[in-house]
């Protein structure tokens, strides 16, 4: 009966995707998407447990074998990181409850809680699927349903910026689907355990078949990740999205593309071939790139939301970097910064949001003084800025120490460095707004408790809580996500 829990899981987040069109009633939707939420996030822990404690789950669908059919598989990295977005979305679930009655019509609303149900539905797929063209199959899903939530508010510039986010994406997923078709044509399987098992003496025969696959999979999946330079819709798509949007896009979506990296990088080309074809170099020139380069972005904004989405541009680069590894320490690290990452964005997109729903103000400048208005919020963006910079005591500072101490370990000493420089431009755009926010004078300001919705006030405080909780323990989640990463074939 366990094993047939993620079809339940995608079945019924499915049906409330379908439900949408035929419901405007923004209630309704609400209370669905609410419970389709909580029963993922029960299923999720369920099937954690079970991979964790007997192994993996294999699921042969359409009564075909894996060679023709589809097949999921269920192991400790996708049980993980399905609860992981399963929580994450609850908890934006619950902010939206106060949030989206003041930023779009009861209509409007149904349609988003649709759109948001397909976007899980897409994301469930993409980590369960062990099949390369149903990989771009969910990654087509999840790109419709991403320019769709971004466009929802349905002003020119939220146009503007789905229209971008569209064309980009679209190229991404060409690319991709033409190393697909590359690696068809040399190994006639779209199976990912199959391809790996026949590209160790395909690669001698084809080298040139192979490499320009992993290169055009490469540079689809990064344009999908806005790895820079190939990130010129990120910075539109968040900061014109509503304040969920934004954090789902930033905390989840864009983790999901980088997660899909690794699947293909450890089941489908091996360590191996990645590593003769020098891609641990061409991911540690990029990532340090968009390390500095993301950061300078982001000084040089004056809308708060460009300023956190350019920090994203940053933040993918640390991710990447620890990617480059290789090996089992680096996709340990990594994980552990998705987790990190998404907590401390979301905290910061969605306190946004209340300033931007509440203020009707998103400049930087409009954030002097504004402690003693929001003084909650604010205190919440504090923190979460702390955890951004590295500041002990947070997830922030953990896992950019688990970076620091992993490239230690490899004798390389230089990103430590990078890392080092990366954080004090952090620093250089993050504590400015949170000076201005509480040493500001406060003469003729009017001091008062915020009058934030109750929704969005706990969902704030549950984000910094787990920044705080894996600051202080991450021993919580790390034998998961160690499991996560063993699973996935690493060689430490």
């Amino acid at each position: 009966m366990i094993s047939w829990l993620p079809i339940v899981q995608m079945m019924l987040i499915l049906t409330i995707a379908l439900m949408s069109p035929l419901s405007k009633k923004a209630r309704l939707m609400t209370h669905l998407l609410a419970y389709g939420l909580i029963a993922n996030t029960i299923i999720g822990v369920v099937l954690l447990t079970h991979v964790h404690a007997v192994g993996p789950i294999v699921l042969s669908l359409g009564g075909h074998a894996s060679f023709l059919g589809i097949e999921f598989i269920i192991d400790s990295f996708s049980a993980l990181f399905t609860l992981f977005v399963s929580g994450i979305g609850l908890l934006i679930h619950m902010y939206s409850l106060g949030y989206l009655p003041h930023a779009l019509k009861e209509s409007q609303i149904a349609s988003y809680y649709g759109l948001l149900a397909l976007l899980y539905f897409a994301v469930f797929g993409l980590l369960y699927t062990n099949d390369l063209f149903n990989t771009y199959v969910f990654i087509e899903i999840l790109s419709i349903t991403t320019c769709a939530i971004i466009s929802i508010a349905r002003k020119k510039r939220n146009y503007m910026a789905a229209f971008r986010y569209l064309m980009l994406n679209e190229l991404g997923s060409l690319s991709f689907l033409m190393g697909v078709a590359l690696l068809y044509m040399i190994t006639g399987s779209l199976n990912m355990t199959m391809i790996m098992n026949q590209l160790s003496t395909q690669f001698a025969a084809y080298p040139i078949n192979v490499t320009l696959a992993l290169g055009f999979i490469g540079v689809g999946l990064a344009m999908k990740s806005a790895i820079f330079p190939f990130h010129e819709w990120l910075p539109d798509a968040h900061s014109s999205a509503p304040a969920p949007s934004s954090a789902l896009l930033s905390g989840v979506v864009v983790k999901l593309y980088l997660l899909v990296i690794v699947k293909i990088l450890f089941r489908v080309f091996g360590t191996g071939i990645a590593e003769t074809l020098n891609a641990p170099l061409v991911m540690m020139i990029f990532a340090v790139v968009a390390m500095v380069f993301g950061s300078l972005f982001a000084l040089g904004q004056k809308d708060i939301k460009r300023m956190l989405a350019y920090s994203t541009v940053s933040q993918v680069g640390y991710i990447l970097l620890a990617l480059s590894l290789l090996s089992t320490a680096g996709l340990e690290v990594m994980f552990f910064y998705i987790f990190s990452h998404a907590l401390i964005k979301g905290t910061l997109f969605l306190v946004t949001g209340a300033t931007i729903s509440h203020q009707k103000k998103r400049s930087l400048e409009s954030y002097k003084g504004l402690g003693y208005l929001m003084p909650l919020s604010m205190t919440a963006f504090a923190l979460a800025g702390f955890g951004m910079v590295g500041i002990p005591g947070t997830s922030g500072f953990v896992a950019k120490f688990q970076i620091a101490t992993a490239f230690l370990d490899v004798d390389q000493a230089l990103f430590v460095w990078v890392l080092i420089v990366s954080s004090i431009l952090n620093a250089l755009y993050y504590f400015p707004i949170i000076i201005n926010g509480f040493v500001t004078d406060n003469e003729g300001i009017d001091v008062h408790l915020e009058k934030v919705p109750w929704p969005m006030l706990v969902t704030l405080s549950v984000f910094v809580l787990g920044i705080f909780l894996l600051g202080v323990m991450p021993g919580v989640i790390m034998p998961y996500i160690q499991a996560a990463a063993e699973v996935m074939g690493g060689v430490s």
